[in-house]
């Protein structure tokens, strides 16, 4: 499974500005085939955006799991950086890369879904390194991107699993995810 704590998006860097996603957003949780892509109710995608560290987003999906989010105003935004806080247990599960990727259409993808019901644009990738300490954020990873997105869909395709042991889901307590907004 995969596991975040909290995310949230801003207008400026460093967390300046106006949050870009609140608790009121559409979040879905998603996997890629085969992934099996499911969370406990008390942990879910929405926890990723709820503004409290000590939170968490946990997915059973573990490699490849992640999440979609929407704005409730369907505004679009230039995201520019990624900071992701570690969740309250188990290093292992903690993500080691991720990816993230952009869209202008309805999200119809469904909760738990492969979320590949919209057709996305890559827009970038790379490893993580992210602290031992748990609920402790790790480095800005910035993002290689100029296009507006109404939403963006994140996954992460490996795991720290830093004992070699198969680790039975990924959790992050928080994605602070920033940027600007759009033409």
């Amino acid at each position: 499974s995969m596991q975040i704590s909290n995310a949230a998006i801003y207008t400026e860097m460093d967390g300046g500005g106006d949050q870009v996603f609140d608790p009121f957003d559409y979040v879905v949780a998603v996997g890629w085939f085969g992934s099996m892509s499911s969370y406990p109710g008390a942990e879910s995608p929405a926890k990723a955006f709820d503004g409290d560290a000590f939170t968490k987003y946990l997915n059973f999906g573990k490699e490849n799991s992640g999440f979609i989010v929407t704005r409730a105003d369907n505004a679009a935004v230039v995201v520019e950086q990624v900071t992701i806080t570690t969740a309250n247990d188990f290093e292992g599960r903690d993500p080691a890369s991720w990816e993230l990727y952009g869209t202008n259409e309805t999200v119809m993808s469904t909760d738990n879904s492969t979320g590949e019901a919209e057709n996305w644009t890559f827009i970038d990738s790379g490893d993580l390194a992210l602290p031992i300490d748990r609920n402790t954020a790790g480095d800005i990873v910035f993002v290689n991107n100029t296009e507006a997105y109404t939403a963006y869909k994140m996954q992460f395709p490996t795991l720290k699993d830093t004992n070699g042991n198969r680790v039975d889901s990924i959790q992050y307590s928080e994605v602070l995810i920033e940027g600007q907004g759009g033409n």
